[in-house]
């Protein structure tokens, strides 16, 4: 985890003013000068980042959504993999350092959420290269059957959502009965991203719209 920088900061206090004359000594006021330093947040212990994750997975529930749990944080599949498209995947990835994740059903669409810690650096130093890697416009997925062309249609702008420090939401379409969307938000050292697979982009998109506030408050849990 990168250091925050230190920083400084003086403040100088001039005290008294009046006047003199012809046959009074000159006087000056004391200068006081404060100095205060910030030092940088303690890092996580392994413990503590294992408790945070699952306070991130707790707190994203779709119950009010309509949603049913299908696979909790005990099931998920830790490939220390935040996201995988366009024939490649972020450097960022050996950086991860736990993970945890679930499955929901929702309005007819499966709905994966993934939380991720980082050990040196600070999720929202990720997006851009979210958004670089997702910018091929098109891929053959060799890793599902059938190996489908797939066509990514890159990045599109979803409502700030105020508990994060960073956001990239994107779509892709699998085939004409297949369409998912991913959105990724960061707060601090975590990140969290929601993938929403249903019967075309439209609706996942509509899905992940109602899905990523919740996601967002979750990982606005942690700090």
């Amino acid at each position: 985890m990168r250091n925050a920088l230190v920083s400084a900061c003086l403040l100088t206090l001039v005290a008294g003013c009046g006047t003199t004359d012809a046959t009074s000594a000159p006087s000056s006021a004391p200068t006081t000068t404060t100095t205060t330093t910030t030092s940088a947040a303690p890092k996580l212990s392994a413990a503590e980042v294992e408790q945070k994750l699952g306070q991130v997975i707790a707190a994203t529930t779709f119950e009010a959504l309509g949603g049913k749990l299908d696979k909790g944080p005990a099931e998920h599949v830790k490939a220390k993999l935040l996201t995988v498209t366009c024939e490649g995947e972020l450097g960022s990835n050996r950086l991860i350092g736990n993970e945890t994740g679930s499955t929901w059903f929702v309005a007819g669409s499966v709905v994966k959420t993934k939380v991720v810690h980082y050990d040196e650096i600070k999720a929202n130093e990720i997006i851009d290269s979210v958004r670089k890697l997702i910018s091929c416009g098109s891929f053959v997925e060799t890793w599902s059957e059938g190996t489908p062309t797939v066509t990514v249609h890159g990045e599109f702008e979803t409502p700030k959502q105020p508990e994060a420090d960073g956001q990239i939401a994107w779509c892709e379409t699998v085939s004409p009965t297949f369409g998912r969307c991913y959105g990724l938000v960061t707060r601090g050292e975590f990140a969290s991203v929601v993938l929403v697979a249903t019967a075309n982009v439209d609706k996942a998109k509509g899905t992940l719209g109602n899905a990523l506030p919740i996601v967002a408050k979750a990982v606005g849990t942690v700090g």
